[in-house]
């Protein structure tokens, strides 16, 4: 999952800003074979993961230059192109570079929330095997994270604690899971310089119902709009998103 991301996430990188987009596609699928042969032949994992990402590294690496829009929200809805209706695709097509929310990202905020009520009672053994598993799991998200090299140098995930520390002004841990992460995260992408941040759900989701409320507040302390898209799997819900980066562009384009 969490090599998957990563790959992913350099094709996101690089994408809106190639001559081809189609030419990044191709290396994200030639990307992804390689290192589904590595899993299924036992193979060593970084040096096929070093062959993966050789192409991209043979490219110029571009210039951030393009509204930058974070996605979040409901785990499997932000994360599957068919659910959310392609709204990356949508993003990059509407002139925006998108940064999806990883979803081991979920991993990484279940084993942190293990350790967290872990301390809360008196198991000692319980609180050593959260905290030894929590810190074998962050480790290893570095690790890969930085075997990208310069690839995502600028494209640094937050850590659970960070993100939990965000979303603490505007929810109480009580709200916890996706609403804490969602809320969290969406804080973070504009710290990290996003110009609009979507958050998906599925319709009629009760999480995602308080989310869009609590991003309400959010969105009024950044003074930068938040997109909250309830996917039932009708109509054109995406189109939203486009109108809202023809504003930005326009509103560049004017300053």
């Amino acid at each position: 999952t969490l090599i998957g991301d990563l790959i992913f996430e350099v094709g996101c990188r690089f994408r809106p800003y190639a001559q081809d987009p189609g030419q990044i596609d191709g290396l994200v699928s030639n990307a992804t074979r390689i290192m589904e042969t590595a899993f299924e032949t036992g193979a060593d994992l970084k040096p096929a993961f070093q062959e993966a990402l050789a192409p991209f590294h043979a490219l110029p690496k571009p210039e951030a230059s393009k509204p930058l829009v974070g996605i979040v929200g409901e785990i499997f809805v932000r994360c599957n192109d068919f659910s959310n209706q392609n709204v990356v695709r949508v993003i990059e097509e509407n002139g925006g570079e998108a940064w999806l929310a990883p979803f081991h990202e979920w991993v990484l905020y279940a084993a942190w929330e293990h350790e967290r009520r872990a301390k809360e009672g008196w198991d000692i053994m319980g609180r050593a095997k959260s905290y030894v598993k929590n810190k074998s799991l962050f480790e290893q998200e570095h690790r890969w994270h930085a075997a990208t090299g310069d690839l995502l140098s600028d494209r640094h995930e937050p850590s659970i604690d960070q993100s939990a520390e965000a979303a603490y002004q505007y929810a109480s841990f009580n709200n916890g899971g996706e609403i804490l992460l969602t809320v969290g995260r969406s804080v973070k992408f504009f710290e990290q310089g996003a110009s609009l941040v979507v958050n998906c759900s599925p319709y009629g989701c009760m999480p995602g119902q308080v989310t869009s409320g609590l991003l309400a507040e959010v969105q009024k302390d950044w003074g930068k709009p938040v997109v909250n898209l309830f996917y039932d799997g009708t109509g054109d819900l995406n189109r939203i998103v486009g109108v809202f980066l023809r504003n930005l562009q326009e509103e560049v384009g004017t300053a």
